[in-house]
């Protein structure tokens, strides 16, 4: 094998690892190989993050009942309000993204590129579930909104 089909076969593999990351943290996703499949795939990504984000939410509401430090009461309160800032801006941004899902043909490359986003964008979601403090947890909700937002660039050709 020559040093070349070494290179490709490597980068063959890590795409695949990429797409197999995604279909596991979203039951029923396929991809958007096909073009039927792409506007599908898209929302059923976007209602995953929305799911996910909700459960943090819920989290966060049921600890903000226990918690008497007024400052860290203000710390949950700034979390919740940021999460449902983030479940609303997904749950609200155009689905499917016309121009980007109305092409004939999407390049390979594209198609790699918009897994690196979900895939970003899922990881930073289970770095949030994982949350060491406060700090962390908004931190990586900005994060998490700016690649959404990077995403959602992307996909309308800007």
């Amino acid at each position: 094998m020559s040093l070349g089909d070494a290179v490709l076969l490597g980068d063959l593999m890590e795409k695949h690892r990429i797409l197999e990351d995604i279909e596991l943290l979203i039951p029923g996703f396929r991809g958007y190989k096909q073009k039927e499949l792409r506007r599908e795939s898209d929302k059923l990504l976007r209602t995953k993050i929305c799911d996910e984000l909700k459960y943090i939410k819920k989290d966060f509401e049921y600890m903000e009942d226990g918690i008497e430090n007024i400052d860290e009461l203000r710390k949950c309160e700034e979390i919740i309000k940021q999460l449902q800032k983030l479940i609303d801006k997904i749950e609200h941004a155009d689905y499917g993204y016309a121009g980007f899902f109305d092409l004939e043909h999407i390049d390979e490359k594209e198609l790699d590129r918009l897994y690196e986003y979900d895939e970003k964008i899922l990881k930073k979601i289970e770095e949030i579930k994982e949350r060491e403090d406060s700090k962390d947890v908004l931190k990586n909700l900005r994060i998490l909104e700016e690649e959404f937002e990077k995403r959602k660039k992307y996909m309308m050709g800007e």
